[in-house]
């Protein structure tokens, strides 16, 4: 690990930094998806604020991914006020930061205790879409380490990979088994669909008497004229 690691580093490290700033984006680009959705499902049960936190517990994520996440929802809820000719219930802090206005009548009116089957429904919804969510930034996380291993070269092991991978983007050691089994699942089902592609497309040739290139040059060995040949075909 540490013999990939350095030589990474010490290399093209600002490859590696390059191919990292690209993950992040996309696993911003996710969070604030899948934050959006669950901040308007639960629009009539509970503030935004608060459905955002819950969001951020879910996914674990960091003091710094949640400030830039809740900055995104605020920009893009203060956006949607603007265009609707409404006044954003959001407000700048003096450290820059976008924040909430708890005290905007529209916060007042949302803000109510979950109770009953409507706690139990949200509950669940919720729960489905934390799978969902963790199943796509997995899949997000694959893509990077197929990336990295790229860079490093496709006969890198895989584990030293997904170790430098989690270790640069400060992951949580509780996913390691987890993106290591779908990082060598993903490969492992690329290789075999490209060892399958071409006796498929040998055997599918072979099947439809080959190429119109190949057919003519037949015709024209056995004394046929190949532009015609071709054309009746």
């Amino acid at each position: 690990m540490s013999n990939v690691r350095d030589t990474r580093v010490t290399t093209a490290g600002r490859d590696l930094n390059i191919l990292l700033a690209v993950g992040r984006k996309r696993l911003a680009d996710a969070h604030f998806a899948h934050a959006m959705q669950l901040i308007e499902h639960a629009g009539a049960s509970m503030p935004a604020p608060r459905a955002l936190d819950i969001y951020s517990r879910l996914h674990h994520l960091t003091e710094e991914e949640f400030r830039a996440l809740k900055n995104r929802v605020l920009v893009a809820y203060a956006r949607r006020a603007l265009s609707d000719g409404e006044t954003p219930a959001t407000f700048i802090g003096i450290n820059g930061d976008a924040d909430w206005d708890i005290t905007a009548t529209v916060f007042q009116r949302l803000k109510k205790r979950l109770k009953g089957r409507q706690n139990l429904e949200l509950r669940r919804w919720v729960e489905m879409h934390s799978g969902r969510v963790e199943a796509e930034l997995i899949a997000i996380h694959v893509e990077n380490v197929i990336r990295l291993l790229g860079s490093l070269g496709e006969m890198s092991p895989i584990a030293d990979a997904v170790r430098l991978y989690m270790e640069t983007m400060g992951m949580r050691n509780t996913l390691y088994e987890a993106l290591s089994i779908a990082t060598a699942d993903r490969l492992f089902r690329d290789q075999d669909e490209g060892a399958v592609s071409l006796p498929a497309k040998r055997a599918a040739n072979a099947a439809g008497g080959g190429s119109r290139k190949q057919r003519a040059k037949r015709t024209a060995r056995a004394g046929e004229d190949p532009s015609v040949a071709v054309e009746s075909k």
